[in-house]
């Protein structure tokens, strides 16, 4: 009777060990887009931080970024940037993203994809390393224009990404809008531990 009451006391107590085990170890494979309360959340507010290289001329070489350290490990994560340049008969206006160490963003084709709120950022989308990724740009010379607008005029628009490293992998999310391809308003962003 002895052996069968100690043989289910162990019994039990794996049981409460492994459960407790499991509860520690919860690792959060997911974030939504927008979200800053969920459990495991770490949410940062920027107060609608702008960074502007936009020249009406195009005659001065302007470039300003914005770098993240999103998990706060002494690392760059992220930059973000914005550029305007040219002369008197052409000008190029641009935004781009750049990542560092390993950190990835979702790519939609040769962009970063447009992540609407809500939308759920997970490990079964296409994230990629990008060096340098441009978001949108606008090349005037001479007259002729050549443009793609694919992040250009949207507001409140997430860009996913994810940190790994040798424990985690951060799913998070960048909320920001961009108007005349080179200014760049940054609101918050958030990853999941």
């Amino acid at each position: 009777m002895k052996f069968k009451i100690s043989f289910l006391i162990l019994i039990i107590f794996i049981f409460v060990l492994s459960c407790e085990k499991d509860r520690i170890n919860l690792s959060y494979g997911y974030i939504i887009a927008g979200d800053r309360t969920a459990v495991g959340i770490v949410y940062t507010d920027l107060t609608d931080t702008t960074i502007a290289a936009f020249d009406e001329m195009g005659s001065h070489d302007i470039l300003q970024d914005l770098i993240f350290d999103i998990n706060r490990d002494g690392k760059n994560d992220f930059t973000l940037t914005v550029r305007s340049y040219g002369g008197q008969s052409y000008y190029r206006r641009f935004s781009y993203i750049k990542c560092f160490n390993n950190c990835e963003i979702i790519m939609s084709s040769e962009y970063p994809k447009i992540i609407e709120l809500n939308d759920t950022i997970s490990n079964d989308l296409n994230f990629q390393f990008k060096d340098s990724c441009i978001l949108c740009y606008k090349y005037w010379t001479q007259g002729v224009i050549d443009s793609d607008d694919f992040w250009n005029d949207k507001t409140d628009k997430y860009i996913g990404y994810r940190i790994m490293d040798n424990v985690d992998t951060l799913y998070g999310w960048i909320r920001l809008d961009i108007i005349y391809h080179a200014t760049m308003t940054i609101k918050d962003y958030a990853y999941r531990e």
